[in-house]
């Protein structure tokens, strides 16, 4: 496609787009090639090709580090944003060799997100790595990228953006309520209550406490691999009676959250506490957290759920998936089986949404992030 000056792509015409995805969890970089047409409600999303890139050790605990509230030097986080965007261009590359590529949309890795106001200054902020120039210098291909800052800059929380594919693919024929629970490193719903806008939110805790508490039961463990730490481990009771009070989860949508609040810093804090619970019986403690504050949220904050599909790393970890069913009192089902593989959602999504920002398509939805109103997402960087 020939690059014009503003939205240079037709509403119906075909394009291929490699969506890329850096998760909470620094765990790799998931990129869904994907062929996209039309617009809006009606556009069409179809996976070509996915593969999931583990990072180096060293990358992970480099991006670990810059994600870390406690402070991290400025100059650290900008050479960090031209390494990755870098191995972004070089993952991305290779995933999509196979076809010829219009456009990469890059989300990047978030290193901070303060929707309610940062720390420092009191602005509210979102940060996302991957120097898009750097990926359109090494491809040779537009990039699109910084999708979260025009909702914040409109009033929103600038996230959860994936609501809107949830709404494109996965609503329910004939207008039923159905949920999307993505476990990712934190967790999120789309409810798609079918003759209302959507509804979503971070329910909170995902699997960045999980993995984390794996990690301190056993160094050479990436997570709790198939659950097996929780199943070995015993609930703390009046542990989680305490998570659970944690004022994140009763505070009422629009909201969204990340590792400042839930993340390795808030298990450090949980360790620190007089008989805290240690090795399994932690893991098992925050993996029934993670399970019953979605559920909560769910029957709190979403009308009638409805059937409740998963997707995102957690969808693998059948402890986890079983305590949130025995929590919701009914069955889940998997977005895999609604034709949209649960891993690689969130690069797809991201995907669609360089797609609507080269069709001139708004993409955010105001009912789930509570920006003002219907916003272009992202910038484009031209090769």
């Amino acid at each position: 496609m020939e690059p014009g000056p503003h939205y240079p792509w037709p509403a119906d015409e075909e394009a291929v787009v490699a969506g890329v995805m850096s998760g909470t969890s620094c765990d790799g970089l998931d990129v869904a090639v994907c062929s996209v047409t039309a617009s809006g409600r009606g556009a069409e999303v179809g996976l070509l090709e996915f593969a999931s890139t583990p990072y180096p050790e060293a990358t992970s605990a480099l991006l670990r580090v810059s994600s870390d509230p406690a402070g991290t030097l400025s100059g650290f986080v900008a050479e960090l944003d031209v390494r990755l965007g870098r191995l972004i261009a070089e993952v991305a590359c290779e995933v999509a060799g196979r076809h010829s590529i219009d456009l990469i949309a890059s989300h990047g890795h978030t290193v901070c997100h303060y929707p309610e106001g940062g720390p420092h200054l009191g602005e509210r902020c979102t940060m996302q790595i991957g120097r898009a120039a750097v990926i359109a210098e090494a491809t040779g291909l537009p990039v699109a990228s910084d999708f979260r800052a025009r909702d914040l800059a409109a009033g929103g929380e600038g996230a959860p953006l994936l609501p809107y594919l949830d709404w494109v693919l996965l609503s329910a024929p004939g207008g039923a309520p159905r949920s999307i629970v993505n476990i990712g490193g934190m967790s999120n719903v789309t409810h798609l209550p079918g003759d209302a806008p959507p509804v979503g939110f971070d329910t909170g805790p995902g699997n960045l406490v999980i993995n984390h508490a794996a990690r301190l039961a056993d160094p050479d463990l990436p997570h709790d691999v198939d659950g097996r730490l929780a199943a070995s481990g015993t609930v703390d009771e009046a542990l989680l009676g305490r998570l659970m009070s944690h004022p994140y989860l009763s505070r009422r949508p629009p909201k969204s959250t990340g590792r400042e609040e839930l993340g390795e810093g808030f298990v450090h804090a949980v360790t620190s506490e007089p008989r805290a619970a240690t090795g399994a019986d932690l893991v098992a403690t925050l993996t029934r957290w993670v399970a019953r504050s979605i559920a909560r949220a769910l029957i709190d904050f979403t009308p009638q759920p409805g059937e409740v599909v998963v997707c995102g790393g957690g969808a693998h970890n059948p402890v986890l998936t079983a305590w949130l069913s025995e929590e919701l009192g009914a069955p889940l089902g998997l977005t895999d089986d609604l034709g949209v593989p649960g891993d690689a959602k969130e690069a797809m999504g991201f995907a669609l949404l360089g797609s609507e920002l080269m069709r001139g398509q708004p993409a955010n939805v105001p009912s789930v992030t509570g920006a003002a109103g219907p916003r272009l997402l992202g910038s484009i960087t031209w090769a």
